[in-house]
Order: structure tokens, then C-alpha cells, then sequence
């Protein structure tokens, strides 16, 4: 896509295949994505690939999709989520979701759980 990056950005919880699905969705129609996952070694080897080679083999990742780490940094910069995680991590991550969002107002766009 020519157009790079509208703003604001859109975070993804959940870098399985619904996720990175998700995201690269989003990506494709031109808004900054930070992607985000509870491993740290899972996004790790999505970063050294350019793609999530474990659920999503050979899609390449576009550049306005970001894989970030560390919950915080990827929350100062949205008030958008997509919140794709396994059922059992639900309650988790939204808690975590919740300490960093209690002080500003937050859009949570979808959820999307299965399992």
C-alpha cells in the first residue's frame, strides 16, 4: 500500500494465527500496527523472520507493522486494541490491559477468543 501509517495506531494482543491475522489485516489498510504476544521468544522470532513462521508460514510482515514486547510502550502509543487471545489468557491479559489504562480513556475495538 502506498499510504503509510494513518494514525492513530491500532495494538493487537496476541500474536498467534488469529492475531497476526488480525494484524496484518489492519497493516494492509494502511494503519500502524503494534503487535504484541505474551512470549517474548515468539515475538523474537517474529522479528528475525519478517514473518510469525510458527502460524502464518511465508507471510511477510509489512513495515507499518510493528512487533513489540513490552506491554506498556505498546499501549503509550494507542487507544485502539484488537484483543485476540486464547480464552484460558483472556482475564490475564485484560488485567494487564487494565493497569496501564486506568488513568487515560481507552477504545477496546474487538475481542476475539477461542479454546
Amino acid at each position: 500500500m502506498s499510504q503509510i501509517a494513518r494514525s492513530p495506531a491500532i495494538a493487537v494482543l496476541g500474536a498467534g494465527s488469529w492475531g497476526t491475522a488480525l494484524a496484518l489485516l489492519v497493516a494492509r489498510n494502511g494503519y500502524a500496527v503494534k503487535l504484541w504476544d505474551i512470549s517474548s521468544e515468539h515475538l523474537e522470532s517474529i522479528k528475525d523472520c519478517g514473518e510469525n513462521k510458527r502460524y502464518l508460514p511465508g507471510v511477510a510482515l509489512p513495515q507499518n507493522l510493528q512487533v513489540v514486547a513490552d506491554l506498556e510502550s505498546v499501549l503509550s502509543h494507542t487507544c485502539q486494541f484488537l484483543v485476540a487471545v486464547p480464552s484460558h489468557a483472556f482475564r490475564a491479559t485484560l488485567g494487564r490491559l487494565a493497569q496501564f489504562c486506568a488513568k487515560a480513556p481507552r477504545l477496546l475495538i474487538s475481542w476475539g477468543t477461542k479454546g
